[in-house]
């Protein structure tokens, strides 16, 4: 228990990444979502800007794993 296969890890992956243009639909009207909650909003957008900046770095270092010939550590970071 606690063990995930690398086709399981790939697949999590891909069901996160085909949920990214929904967040974009639903960030668009987020006046409905969020009612009247501007500092949630505004916490909310500073978030997803650290999550985008935290898969630039691990696609980085992906790249650069992979540049020095270490399939496994950029398959870690790939998974991240």
């Amino acid at each position: 228990m606690g063990h995930f296969t690398r086709r399981e890890v790939i697949g999590i992956c891909t069901l996160i990444a085909a949920g990214y243009p929904m967040s974009k639909i639903f960030a668009s009207d987020q006046k409905s979502i969020l009612g009247g909650y501007p500092v949630t909003a505004e916490i909310l957008k500073e978030a997803y800007i650290a999550e985008l900046t935290a898969h630039e770095h691990y696609n980085g270092y992906c790249l650069k794993a992979i540049e020095e010939d270490y399939p496994n550590l950029a398959y870690f970071f790939r998974a991240f």
